[in-house]
């Protein structure tokens, strides 16, 4: 009878081959990928690439609005391309 129960004990223990579930959740919670620390520095990224290319088309647009309508015909640029022009300066790299 002894040897029944002995058996009956070490199949509820568990084993180097059976782990048991603590050490599963363990194991996932340590392998993520992105921690917070990196999402915040990627939206700080793209926050900054953003206010600098608006920074350029702001420059851009100002600048062609200061020429005179010859000093735009010079260049090849009609007044009402102004807008387009600053926006492929900023926006289409």
């Amino acid at each position: 009878m002894k040897h029944n129960d002995q058996d009956a004990d070490d199949r509820d223990r568990p084993t180097i081959s059976q782990p048991n579930e603590r050490e599963n959740k363990v194991a996932y919670t340590n392998t993520t990928t992105n921690s917070l620390f990196d999402r915040v520095r990627a939206v700080i990224a793209e926050f900054t690439e953003r206010a600098a290319r608006a920074k350029v088309y702001r420059t851009t647009l100002g600048e062609l609005k200061a020429l005179s309508n010859r000093e735009l015909a010079d260049l090849g640029i009609h007044r009402s391309e102004i807008k387009r022009i600053a926006y492929e300066a900023a926006y289409k790299n």
